[in-house]
């Protein structure tokens, strides 16, 4: 089923992606798949307690690879809201990252993700770490989550181009049906029908003259 989406000359390039090296419908399968894979996985292993919220979300990855299959757009477009609310909440994550740090040292630890109990025995105090370590973890954070917010918007782009080009794949195939009604491409002749020959045209050699 992948195989028309070969990337050709007759693709546009709104509708490639990898510089201009693969077809976004491909590419949008690929992200579906991953999305459900890692919202499972995060749903199973680290938040048991968002189980309830599992059918609904999974409901929306099910939908999008059925819209996938059938080349439905319309049902692409939660996967499209759902990659735009990761994006969003990326960002409002990063202003309150920045925000904790420089406020408390020690939240923003626990913040990310650091055990501050010392349980576990990696959490770092404000003793301990001086301020090139402070700032490097305080900057690489940022720029993780930078990445992930800036890996969620080209998939929100994927999934925007993928709908628009389902879309207009449809329009085209609705066009060609008004053009050519269904009836007149079921069509078959059943009997042939001789042509009479036309009468030969007299030859002026030979023409009677009557003459009275």
């Amino acid at each position: 089923m992948l195989a028309k989406y070969i990337v050709d000359e007759k693709v546009p390039n709104r509708y490639r992606c990898f510089y201009n090296r693969l077809h976004v419908v491909p590419v949008c399968w690929a992200l579906a798949l991953l999305h459900t894979t890692i919202f499972t996985a995060s749903v199973l292993w680290h938040l048991p307690q968002s189980l309830y919220l599992f059918p609904v979300i999974l409901l929306l990855f099910i939908s999008a690879l059925h819209g996938l299959r059938i080349e439905n757009p319309r049902l692409l477009f939660p996967l499209q809201i759902y990659l735009g609310f990761l994006v969003i909440a990326d960002v409002m994550f990063g202003i309150s990252v920045f925000t904790v740090s420089l406020m408390d040292y020690d939240t923003f630890l626990m913040f990310i993700g650091h055990d501050c109990e010392g349980r576990h025995n990696f959490c770092r105090t404000l003793k301990s770490d001086s301020w090139a370590v402070k700032v490097g973890l305080v900057l690489s954070t940022k720029i993780v989550i930078a990445m992930i917010g800036f890996f969620c918007y080209w998939n929100y782009t994927v999934i925007r181009s993928c709908r628009h080009y389902l879309r207009e794949q449809r329009e085209q195939r609705k066009y060609v049906r008004l053009a050519v009604p269904d009836s007149f491409l079921n069509t078959t002749i059943e009997q042939r029908v001789q042509v009479a020959p036309s009468a030969p045209k007299p030859n002026p050699g030979y023409l009677i003259v009557q003459t009275e």
